[in-house]
C-alpha cells in the first residue's frame, strides 16, 4: 500500500502532538507499506523542503521507513499574532473564525508552503489512501485535497475533541468542506463519539501505542527506602496543579518522626517553570527534582523507580499518558478525576488507578499506596498491555486504510 501521512506537528517537536502519526508512519512501514509524512518544520526559522528534485528523491527512497517531508510555514501576519498571544480576546476570536471559514483551518501557512511539491507526491508516489488526523482542521482539508489530486480515498484521524476545538458557529461550514472522507479514526471512544457526529459515519477507535522503552519488563526501585512520586505532562490550570502539590506536601508532612519515609517529588514535562514555581507556594520546592521533557528511555527509567505516577486529569480528552504510565508496572494517580472510559481501560489492563477528586482522597489514596509500598508490595506487569504496542495497534490502522483504499 502506499500512503500519505499528514501531521500538523514535525516528529521531532517534544509535544505528545508529534507523536501519533509518526509512529505509525514507522509502524507501517515495518510493515511493508511505502509511507510520505508531510509536516511543517520543527521551527519556523529552519528551511524546508521544496518542490525541486523530489520526484527523483521519492524514486531513490528506501521504503524501510518513511519518507519525511516538512515545510516551512510562509508568512501570515495574522496567524503569527495569533499564536503569539498578542491579539487580545475578541480580535483573536475573530481571526480565528476567519481562518477557518476562508481558509479552513488556521494552519493552511504550512499547507501552502507543501503546494507545490502536492504534483511530484502524488504523482511519483501514486498514494492508495491519505490518512491525515485532527490536531486542526487545516490538516484534514490537506488530506482530502491531495486525495482528490492523487484520484484515491482520504481517511479522517481524530485525535482531539472536535466539540472543544472549533467553535460551534462554524461547524456546518467546516462539516461540509471536510465531507467525503471514506473513514473516520480516533484514539479513544470518547473523541471517536464526537467525531460520529461531525462525519455522520461510524468511526473505528486506533488507540495509539506505547513504546517498547515503556513496555520493558519492570525494575525494582533503584532506591527502594525513597518513596517517589512522579507528576507527568502538562498541568493545564495552575489552581488544580497547585492543589495536587499542597496535598503531596500536607501527606508528607504528616509522616514526620524517626521512622518518616524520604520523599521526592520528580516532575517530567514541559510545564517546568510553572511547576517550579507552584512547588514554591505549596512549600514542597524542597523535594522536587524536575527533569523537563524527557526521552521515553529517561521517562521509562524514572517511572518505574517512583511508588506512584500521577498526572493531571482534563474533562475535555482522552489522556494517552494514562496508557503510557499503566505500562511501567507502577500505580497511577489521576487528580481532578478521570472518565469512565479511562477507569475502564485502566481495569482491563489489570491496572492500579486512582482518581481522587478532592486533596482529602489524593492524600488518602497516596496513604494506601505508601502503606503497599512500605510493606514491599511491588505490582507487576501484566500481559495483556503487549496488544498496546504500536505494531499491534498499527495492524489495526492497517485493516482500516486498506479496506478505504479498496484494497
Amino acid at each position: 500500500m502506499n500512503a500519505i501521512f499528514v501531521n500538523y506537528a514535525h516528529p521531532d517537536a517534544l509535544h505528545v502532538s508529534g507523536v501519533r502519526v509518526p509512529r505509525f508512519a514507522d509502524a507501517l512501514a515495518r510493515r511493508g507499506h511505502r509511507i510520505v509524512l508531510l509536516t511543517p518544520t520543527l521551527r519556523h526559522d529552519e528551511s524546508g523542503r521544496g518542490a525541486g528534485d523530489l520526484s527523483r528523491v521519492i524514486d531513490a527512497h528506501g521504503w524501510q521507513q518513511p519518507l519525511s517531508l516538512a515545510y516551512r510555514p510562509v508568512s501570515r501576519r495574522s496567524l503569527d499574532l495569533l499564536r503569539s498571544g498578542r491579539l487580545p480576546g475578541p480580535a483573536s476570536k475573530l481571526v480565528t473564525l476567519y481562518h477557518l471559514l476562508v481558509h479552513g483551518g488556521v494552519h493552511e501557512d504550512w499547507v501552502e508552503a507543501s503546494r507545490p511539491s502536492w504534483g511530484a507526491i502524488t504523482a511519483r508516489l501514486r498514494p492508495d489512501v491519505v490518512w491525515t488526523t485532527f490536531g486542526h482542521t487545516s490538516n484534514l482539508l490537506l488530506g482530502k485535497k491531495l486525495a482528490r489530486l492523487a484520484g484515491c480515498k482520504w481517511v479522517a484521524d481524530i485525535k482531539d475533541n472536535l466539540d472543544v476545538f472549533v467553535p460551534r458557529a462554524v461547524r456546518p461550514a467546516l462539516r461540509r468542506r471536510l465531507s467525503g472522507c471514506a473513514a473516520v479514526t480516533s484514539n479513544a471512544h470518547k473523541h471517536a463519539q464526537v467525531a460520529e457526529r461531525f462525519f455522520r459515519r461510524p468511526c473505528v477507535v486506533v488507540e495509539s501505542g506505547v513504546s517498547k522503552e515503556l513496555l520493558a519488563t519492570v525494575a525494582a526501585p533503584s532506591d527502594p527506602d525513597v518513596f517517589g512520586v512522579l507528576l507527568v505532562g502538562s498541568v493545564y490550570r495552575d489552581d488544580t496543579c497547585l492543589e495536587f502539590l499542597t496535598a503531596v506536601g500536607d501527606w508528607w508532612r504528616a509522616q514526620q518522626g524517626p521512622t518518616a519515609p524520604r520523599v521526592e517529588l520528580h516532575y517530567a514535562g514541559a510545564d517546568e517553570a510553572r511547576v517550579l514555581r507552584l512547588a514554591t507556594v505549596a512549600g514542597v520546592d524542597r523535594l522536587l527534582k524536575p527533569h523537563g521533557y524527557l526521552p521515553l528511555d529517561r521517562l521509562a527509567a524514572v517511572g518505574k523507580a517512583a511508588a506512584v505516577n500521577c498526572y493531571i486529569w482534563a474533562g475535555f480528552g482522552f489522556h494517552h499518558k494514562l496508557l503510557e504510565l499503566l505500562s511501567l508496572g507502577v500505580p497511577v494517580l489521576a487528580y481532578a478525576g478521570e472518565s469512565a472510559e479511562s477507569k475502564t481501560l485502566a481495569a482491563d489492563l489489570d491496572g492500579e488507578l486512582h482518581a481522587p477528586t478532592t486533596p482529602g482522597a489524593l492524600t488518602e489514596a497516596i496513604g494506601g499506596i505508601y502503606a503497599r509500598w512500605r510493606a514491599g508490595d511491588r505490582p507487576s506487569l501484566s500481559p495483556r498491555l503487549g496488544g498496546l504496542s504500536w505494531e499491534a495497534q498499527a495492524e489495526k490502522l492497517e485493516a482500516v486504510l486498506e479496506e478505504a483504499a479498496g484494497r
